[in-house]
């Protein structure tokens, strides 16, 4: 057996192992469609790559346009499972072609009395073609969900392998004679040639893997820090988005103001029409605000009906008309598809917090203690947070008071985190 037959082994074994990876990936539904794509690619390789290895026992029909259309057929898979990864739009009739285009290549070179170097141009050429189209679409469909630094190094490996395939079917075209030879022969070209192709299935399904695990691991953090019934933040990255605006503010100065909400009786709309219903209620308030609320805020559901935002940059009088506004929106939500006739209101404390000022336990002490005083002035209303001073002496009365109206049952929309 020769180096590049060696090599070219090596890569078949390569690419079967990575065939039953995706297969496996699939199997545990991680990126499922995606991975078959990338599953069918590697095994149309490998079985590419096998017959290259095999060609002294084969026919002339099978040694060179089979195999060359296999690999290509590969790439085009791998292309299709990157277009659903990203969740771009298909391109089918694009692959249809190149795919038809190679065939006819393939069959006019093997019935013309072509050779290896005929099937190397019009190969690589195909080849690569796809693998730079499949780097655009990588990093146009990444950007948005990963950001520029992530999708620009996922799209990288398929941009340089194509370049090189481009560049590959240059040379053999300007720069090598009709007498190429079968790249299983031992040549220092092949060797390297043969080496190349087995980094590059290397490089290519790591990057898909990384690309996978990556979205795994966004996928994981976004539900550690959204509540999973409305979508919102959950607490834990609230109080975490509170500490940070309170260190950014220490440094640049201003304001920022904090909301606390909490829907009016909403134990009776449990009691009365079902956990079922309290939960749409829930998410129809959680859509209202994150709708009502700037791109820079924050929205967040604290535990229970309560929810909480943070306004970034603002002022006493900007988050006293968000408050009466958000009031206003409540007031007017449209629930009849849930209960016909269902109203609800919430009650609402607001604390603006200055730079240098109050501790962060002491904004939420007064925070809560303005969301007891709606709760005491009514319900339906908003109070501006007191002194931190006058929260520690009322807090234990408004506590009692604030109690009773939480003690909700055991369904869905108790869950807080």
């Amino acid at each position: 057996m020769t180096q590049p037959e060696l090599l070219m082994a090596m890569l078949l074994l390569q690419q079967a192992l990575f065939a039953s990876l995706w297969l496996a990936s699939a199997y545990l539904r991680l990126a499922r469609q995606p991975a078959l794509h990338w599953a069918g690619a590697a095994a149309l390789v490998s079985g590419g790559v096998g017959m290259i290895v095999m060609r002294e026992h084969l026919g002339p029909t099978w040694s060179l346009a089979l195999p060359n259309l296999m690999i290509l057929g590969g790439i085009a898979s791998l292309r299709r499972g990157v277009q659903l990864f990203v969740r771009g739009p298909s391109t089918d009739l694009e692959q249809g072609i190149v795919l038809a285009l190679g065939l006819a290549l393939m069959l006019g070179i093997q019935l013309g009395g072509g050779g290896p170097r005929q099937a190397a141009v019009a190969g690589s050429a195909l080849v690569a073609w796809t693998l730079l189209r499949t780097s655009w679409e990588l990093r146009a469909g990444l950007r948005d969900e990963m950001g520029r630094r992530a999708s620009d190094w996922c799209a990288v490996p398929t941009l340089v392998i194509g370049l090189l395939f481009t560049a590959r079917s240059l040379h053999v075209l300007f720069f090598v004679s009709d007498q190429l030879g079968s790249i299983a022969a031992q040549s220092a070209q092949n060797v390297i040639t043969s080496f190349a192709m087995m980094v590059f299935g290397l490089v290519i399904n790591i990057m898909l893997l990384v690309m996978t695990i990556l979205r795994l691991v966004q996928r994981l953090r976004y539900q550690s820090e959204h509540d999973v019934m409305t979508e919102l933040l959950n607490r834990r990255a609230m109080e975490r988005l509170m500490a940070a605006e309170m260190k950014r503010q220490a440094r640049v100065g201003g304001t920022h103001a904090l909301l606390s909400l909490d829907i009016d009786h909403f134990k009776r709309v449990n009691d009365g029409h079902g956990h079922g219903a309290g939960d749409e209620v829930l998410r129809r308030v959680a859509r209202l605000l994150r709708a009502s609320c700037r791109d820079t805020d924050h929205v967040a559901r604290m535990g229970g009906e309560e929810f909480a935002v943070l306004l970034p940059d603002t002022s006493e009088e900007g988050a006293g008309v968000l408050a009466e506004h958000l009031l206003q929106q409540v007031r007017a939500l449209d629930l009849d598809t849930v209960v016909p006739g269902l109203r609800v209101t919430v009650s609402m404390g607001l604390a603006v917090v200055a730079s240098g000022s109050d501790a962060h336990d002491d904004v939420m002490l007064r925070l809560d203690q303005a969301l007891y005083a709606a709760k005491r002035a009514g319900r339906d209303c908003l109070q501006l947070a007191t002194t931190a001073a006058a929260a520690s002496a009322d807090a234990a009365a408004g506590a009692v008071d604030f109690a009773a109206d939480h003690a909700v049952g055991s369904g869905l929309n108790r869950v807080s985190t």
